[in-house]
């Protein structure tokens, strides 16, 4: 348990003497009484997971009254956990439900109580709605052992009945399906079907296993199947077993190979569709013919735009709809563009991107008055296209909503909030993933004009993050201080000077990556303000003058580290992509791998919009598309910040992404 407080306050705690440390050199002043309770509550964390329980009891006794003080307890209890009482967990939920820690703590507790199976317990302490797998498999073992035997079966059948593998701790919940010894044939067919569905074949090979020997065949042949479904063509259909098992097969197997190798399972599909057209519904048919047309569309596929026109109004989806429209604007088919977007249906055509593009196909055919008609409004937004809008018929760009006068009441009654106050404390203790988790739990809670002053208050306690996530939530979305702010400015400064890069660049980088969050690590491994890999990182020191300490994860989370780091690997892929800004970002994203790919149709790379607008992967457009934007727009606020006001300093979209297109005369 020591090992997991580290993880969770480890990292926090070399930020917070950071922080500190900053603070007190900053003010050259006698600490406050503020900043010296922070600095105890640090030091008994620290005690804590050192395992000095008589300086972490002497520190936490002169903190009874700090308003961190449950974060204390918290920790404590953690490192405490197998011998704390039921009283204590419950004193300390009640008293703290408002807090994001209530619930981890809860959890926590529950899988307590199973380890010691205390099952009464478990049952009166249990969130039936409490979505999480361990504690629902130990729920199970509860309502087993409390007599409500028909209730932790059918709750074991649905954890069962899933695509993907469950934990072990789930072993006991499926005891209760078997019978004989064994999990019923029906159930365990059921699951190996949505294993192939999920593309999860190693799942299905151990559900082969549980079949009886005389199913166990006809189960191999569906595996056999889905892994080459070229087989199909061998194979007599009565040997895949009953009509449903084989058509869910089949379309399982056809999908997968649609979205590996499209010219192969259309080829395939050509062959097989009629044979296939009474064991398979429309339904199965028309998304089996819809993935085979989007994923050829997605691999840049001659024939892929020509498939995509061909589905039938019927089967066409909103993936479909959007990725006719992108194989048109990749080859440059303006008038199928045109036709594209508008047999989309009025919500999907109405989205920025769909109407910046039909302003852009009308100009390419000679409509330019209704180009104009359709780019107008467009450019009055304060968003990637409608910048783009902005450049295509000549006009300044909008800079969104603004923020309001400051309503000192308002102000006075969101500061007071005690949620506000944790999350402020705790960030000014260095606690920023509890901070974080603190702040997402207040905005929750708030009204739009709320979400105004809290960002307000954070930006005076220059709290990035913050000040832009409530900001992002309120009225007052446009370019500003707090919904672009020039966070850790002069490390920003000093790495891009030393890397050759724009600040402004840097700050539109860590703005998409973390949100400013330097202690944020995502479901991938990526790390820090500028999100890198570990093994990323660890390249960089090797390669430059940052040492082998980037090595280290945990010091990705101290922002200057981190902003040194990703500023050399940005600096990297300039170079290697011949100081192209946009090839560069999108490597930053996807790898230079992929971008190296991409990059092989030098004809569409001349119109940098549309060679975003139809790469393959949707969170590389999007990233591009958000961090050029923020470029654009710290660009507009560094001039603010250094009070300059030439114009011919003014960077536009379109200075980033090269040529747009011809504009439109007058």
């Amino acid at each position: 348990m020591r090992a997991a407080l580290f993880q969770r306050f480890g990292a926090c705690l070399r930020l917070a003497t950071l922080v500190l440390v900053s603070v007190l050199s900053a003010q050259a002043q006698a600490s406050t009484p503020a900043q010296q309770a922070a600095e105890r509550f640090q030091n008994a964390l620290s005690a804590l997971n050192n395992g000095d329980m008589s300086r972490y009891r002497a520190l936490a006794g002169t903190l009874q009254d700090y308003i961190l003080q449950p974060y204390l307890q918290f920790a404590y209890l953690q490192t405490s956990l197998k011998s704390a009482s039921t009283k204590e967990i419950d004193d300390f939920l009640h008293r703290n439900r408002d807090l994001p820690i209530a619930a981890e703590l809860h959890r926590a507790w529950l899988l307590e109580l199973a380890r010691r199976k205390e099952w009464k317990q478990f049952l009166a302490t249990d969130a039936p709605a409490y979505n999480d797998t361990l504690v629902a498999c130990a729920r199970t073992s509860a309502l087993k052992a409390t007599g409500r035997g028909k209730e932790a079966t059918e709750l074991a059948r649905r954890l069962w009945l899933v695509g993907y593998e469950q934990p072990s701790s789930c072993d006991p919940a499926f005891d209760l399906l078997r019978r004989n010894g064994h999990v019923p044939a029906n159930l365990v067919r059921a699951r190996l079907l949505l294993a192939l569905q999920a593309g999860n074949p190693r799942l299905g090979r151990y559900l082969v296993t549980l079949l009886p020997a005389d199913q166990q065949p006809v189960a191999r042949r569906w595996l056999r199947v889905y892994g080459s479904p070229a087989e199909l063509q061998r194979v007599e259909l009565p040997e895949l077993g009953d009509r449903d098992a084989a058509a869910q097969v089949i379309t399982a197997a056809l999908r997968r190979l649609g979205r590996k190798q499209p010219a192969d399972a259309h080829a395939l599909w050509a062959g097989l569709e009629a044979r296939l057209k009474t064991h398979l519904s429309d339904t199965q048919r028309r998304r089996i013919a819809r993935t085979i047309a989007i994923f050829a569309a997605i691999d840049g596929l001659p024939q892929g735009e020509r498939w995509l026109n061909e589905l039938p109004p019927a089967t066409a989806s909103q993936a479909s709809r959007e990725w006719r429209a992108r194989a048109a604007l990749r080859t440059g088919n303006w008038s199928g563009l045109l036709t594209a977007i508008r047999a989309m249906p009025r919500y999907q055509r109405d989205k920025d991107a769909w109407r910046y593009w039909e302003a852009r196909a009308l100009l390419q055919t000679g409509k330019i008055a209704a180009a104009r008609r359709l780019a107008d409004p467009l450019a009055r937004e304060f968003s990637y296209y409608g910048f783009l809008a902005a450049d295509l018929i000549q006009r300044p760009y909008a800079q969104g909503p603004q923020p309001q006068a400051k309503d000192p009441a308002l102000q006075k009654r969101v500061g007071g909030m005690y949620l506000t106050r944790i999350a402020l404390a705790l960030h000014q203790a260095g606690q920023t993933t509890d901070a974080g988790a603190v702040w997402r739990e207040l905005l929750r809670r708030l009204t739009p004009r709320e979400r105004l002053a809290a960002a307000r208050l954070a930006h005076r306690q220059q709290w990035a993050y913050a000040a832009y996530t409530a900001a992002a939530q309120s009225p007052a979305r446009g370019a500003s201080a707090l919904t672009f702010p020039l966070a850790h400015w002069t490390a920003v400064r000093l790495a891009a000077r030393s890397n050759n890069l724009s600040p402004d660049l840097v700050l539109s980088l860590m703005r998409q990556e973390s949100a400013f969050q330097s202690s944020v690590c995502s479901s991938a491994g990526a790390c820090g303000l500028m999100q890198l890999m570990p093994r990323t990182a660890c390249w960089i020191g090797k390669h430059s003058d940052l040492g082998k300490h980037l090595c280290d994860r945990h010091r990705l989370s101290e922002p200057g580290v981190s902003i040194r780091a990703g500023s050399a690997y940005l600096s990297y892929l300039m170079g290697r992509f011949a100081n192209d800004v946009v090839a560069a970002v999108a490597a930053y994203n996807a790898g230079p791998t992929n971008v190296s790919q991409w990059l092989a149709n030098s004809s569409l790379r001349m119109d940098t919009p549309r060679w975003v607008a139809t790469l393959p992967f949707g969170e590389t457009r999007r990233y591009i598309q958000a961090v050029l934007f923020n470029r654009v727009v710290y660009a507009q606020r560094s001039k603010q910040v250094a009070q300059t006001a030439n114009r011919e300093l003014t960077l536009r979209l379109s200075d980033l992404l090269g040529s747009v297109s011809q504009s439109p005369p007058g």
